[in-house]
């Protein structure tokens, strides 16, 4: 392995190896311009992520779930096509998890959420509270369980393809 030297941008750029040359595109926006394009970006990823939930839903494509490893692996192979890759790859794991967390499932925020919600609905009609706080509890240790049983499923899953 070599050291190769590219200039861009005026500067030097130091790779090691072998690695595809591509370059992404850079325009001078300002910041408004760069906010605006980060929203629509992200309202794109969330788009992209509801499809495929939809799709997986409706059985028109298989869930290809990952865990840990199968993360970690993802990474190191963005990380492997530059820094620019990986950077693209944290930013759309970032924008998967807080669309996942906000999903009305029990034990993450969005179930937190809805159980807010109906505390608020049961105050405002002068019912009691007791029942929503035992729900909520029994319910968050359930989806707690059934949320730590699919990570040790996709996970084992991971394993299993890594190993084989």
């Amino acid at each position: 392995m070599i050291p190769i030297a590219t200039i861009k941008s005026g500067a030097i750029d130091w790779k090691l190896g072998f690695h595809p040359q591509v370059d992404f595109p850079r325009e001078d926006i300002g910041f408004i311009g760069s906010l605006k394009r980060a929203v629509s970006e992200t309202w794109q990823w969330n788009v992209r992520i509801w499809d495929g939930f939809g799709r997986m839903l409706s059985r028109k494509d298989k869930a290809n779930l990952t865990g840990p490893i199968g993360i970690i692996r993802i990474a190191q192979q963005s990380m492997e096509q530059g820094l620019q890759y990986f950077l693209l790859f944290v930013a759309i794991i970032s924008v998967h998890l807080a669309f996942f967390n906000l999903l009305p499932i029990p034990a993450l925020d969005g179930g937190r959420l809805v159980f807010l919600m109906v505390q608020q609905a049961i105050r405002f009609f002068g019912g009691k509270e007791e029942w929503a706080i035992k729900s909520e509890m029994v319910a968050n240790i359930v989806g707690f369980l059934l949320l730590f049983s699919l990570l040790i499923l996709v996970t084992l899953k991971d394993l299993i393809k890594w190993i084989f």
